[in-house]
């Protein structure tokens, strides 16, 4: 058994501000970075043990991953199956070749909301909303004969930033 915390990007900037001149060059904007600082203190007092990390390989998402997995010390790995190229099978095969029990994903809409479905259900029809910097924790039980998992939270960037220990 698995737990993922999957993540979606904080917020960016826009494209056609200066050096952003392609959606894979957008950065994180300073609130972004202000509220992942507030929410990597709050999932550290959740999960005291991140194991591995894989990002889309976009800037925004790895700066994402960077502020949430950074106090961990775990490796993280970019993927193109959680960016520019999203492929469930790839992340699939990403989580069955780690031997790491609890893992952060993180990556963009409209795949975030594929990839929690698919590994709840088997399916990547179920929608549901997921804000910028929103995160879920999943417990996922087995790849076969297709993906089931058990939803443990789903939470709102400012929720789970509310969380940070006083």
């Amino acid at each position: 058994m698995k737990t993922l915390y999957i993540a979606r990007h904080a917020e960016a900037v826009s494209v056609g501000l200066p050096g952003v001149y392609h959606d894979f060059d957008r950065y994180l904007t300073s609130a972004g970075l202000e509220l992942l600082e507030r929410q990597a203190r709050a999932l550290q007092h959740i999960e005291p043990q991140i194991q591995a990390c894989y990002t889309s390989p976009l800037v925004r998402a790895r700066q994402t991953a960077e502020q949430l997995a950074g106090a961990y010390g775990c490796p993280i790995e970019t993927h193109d199956a959680l960016g520019s190229m999203p492929d469930l099978r790839g992340v699939q095969k990403l989580l069955e070749n780690t031997d790491a029990r609890s893992v952060l994903l993180v990556t963009h809409q409209p795949f975030v909301v594929q990839l929690v479905s698919w590994l709840l259900t088997g399916d990547s029809e179920f929608a549901t909303h997921f804000d910028t910097a929103s995160m879920a924790c999943l417990r996922l039980y087995t790849f076969e004969p297709a993906p089931r998992g058990e939803l443990q939270w789903l939470m709102s960037a400012d929720l789970l930033a509310q969380l940070t220990p006083h």
